[in-house]
């Protein structure tokens, strides 16, 4: 099994993602500046910036899936050789990951590309909009394989945590905060995609960018949010929902048979002093989340829901004061 190829750009050393991203950056800003000095800036400014904070923030919820897998360990039902291959699912893609998303990538550029130009695309060398042309291509082509091969990874991870939930995390209603593990895994992985999201307005700082430009990657990139963020969560809740649902079930029975069936039906002492616990577990139960979400988790999400808004309106805002300056 081949580790994918992305993580295999960030060096092993302390700040190693900081430096990938730095280096990344400076690299691709400088190529397509170089290409295109005077027609592409917020292009030149955004294929950089995209490709140089996607692949450090992968890195780094690889990590964190892989941490979230190693608090669930407890109570996971699995072998140690089972749990073992699942963490190595985490880094290692099958059905020929390495491969097959970034050809798929490379399918959604071509297609991206035909979309803004047309058969009016001129690749061949010999005049300065062909190099720009180029230049913007290949830009193209490395966002759509960047992309493609993370938000690939971030679903099959998701996948992986959804079967978990599914059929091999043991559930306690009295410990639901044992499952927090998966609100980190979901929250964290929409991370890379809404980073991505808020870099989009840079390309219409230039009047000239059109819609096809960013739209079908905005779309491409925007859905993905959804389906990481449900994913991870979705076959827990229905568990917990059942287990609830069981559980009060078990406990109105208990009541029924210590109050009796019928309106009429009068209590002693005794009878009181048994039911009152029987009906504050039932209050109990009936308060259990049947989401694996806590507070924390929950704030954090909705931080990160609101980045690409701002991202968007602050743009709006610095376009019209550009305007109303120049």
């Amino acid at each position: 099994m081949n580790k994918n190829f992305l993580l295999h750009l960030i060096p092993s050393i302390p700040f190693g993602r900081w430096i990938c991203g730095a280096v990344l950056f400076v690299i691709l800003f400088l190529f397509f500046e170089l290409t295109s000095p005077e027609s592409m800036p917020p292009a030149t400014l955004f294929f950089a910036l995209i490709i140089s904070y996607i692949i450090p923030i992968f890195s780094f919820i690889t990590d964190k899936s892989l941490d979230a897998l190693d608090d669930l360990r407890e109570d996971l039902d699995l072998t140690d050789d089972e749990f073992a291959l699942t963490k190595k699912t985490i880094i290692y893609p099958k059905f020929g990951g390495n491969l097959l998303a970034p050809c798929l990538g490379l399918v959604f550029a071509f297609f991206h590309q035909f979309l803004i130009f047309g058969s009016n695309l001129n690749l061949m060398p010999g005049n300065r909009d062909s190099v720009e042309n180029f230049a913007g291509f290949i830009g193209t082509i490395l966002i759509w394989i960047t992309m493609t091969t993370v938000i690939t990874a971030l679903v099959t991870n998701a996948r992986v945590f959804s079967n978990l939930g599914a059929k091999n995390i043991r559930i306690d209603l009295h410990q639901t905060e044992r499952l927090l593990p998966l609100a980190r895994v979901a929250t964290s992985s929409t991370l890379a995609i809404i980073g991505a999201l808020a870099l989009f307005p840079i390309l219409f700082f230039d009047s000239d960018t059109p819609l096809s430009g960013a739209l079908p990657g905005f779309v491409a990139t925007g859905i993905p949010i959804f389906v990481l963020l449900a994913v991870p969560v979705w076959p827990m809740h229905r568990r917990l929902v059942q287990a609830k649902e069981t559980a009060l079930g078990q406990v109105n029975a208990l009541i029924a048979s210590k109050s009796g069936n019928t309106l009429e039906s009068s209590l002693d002492k005794t009878g009181i002093e048994e039911l009152a616990p029987l009906l504050s577990y039932k209050k109990y139960l009936s308060q259990v989340s049947t989401w694996p979400f806590d507070l924390g988790a929950i704030t954090r999400l909705a931080l990160y829901l609101i980045i690409p808004p701002l991202t968007w309106v602050g743009a709006a805002l610095i376009e019209k004061g550009l305007e109303s300056v120049l």
